[in-house]
């Protein structure tokens, strides 16, 4: 079982967190439970958000997850680049 978490952006009137328990990853539960919702999306590269950007949503990736590339190139490749 997953547990899906979404939230309203720090800048909503509403401060909100909805929990949706569901039986499985499938991106379809995310389509399902946004409908007809268009905004920007926090997520990180999961596939099944994909068709959600086919159909108005804008996503707007994870830095944590961007982060740890950086982290993983300058420890495998001593990057300059990757260490700034």
């Amino acid at each position: 079982a997953y547990l899906w978490a979404y939230a309203a952006g720090a800048f909503e009137d509403t401060k909100a967190v909805v929990y949706d328990f569901c039986d499985s990853r499938a991106g379809e539960h995310a389509k399902l439970f946004l409908g007809d919702w268009r905004g920007h999306l926090v997520c990180d590269d999961f596939s099944g958000y994909k068709q959600l950007m086919t159909q108005g949503v804008t996503e707007v990736g994870c830095l944590a997850h961007a982060r740890r590339k950086f982290f993983d190139l300058h420890a495998s490749n001593k990057s300059q680049i990757a260490h700034s």
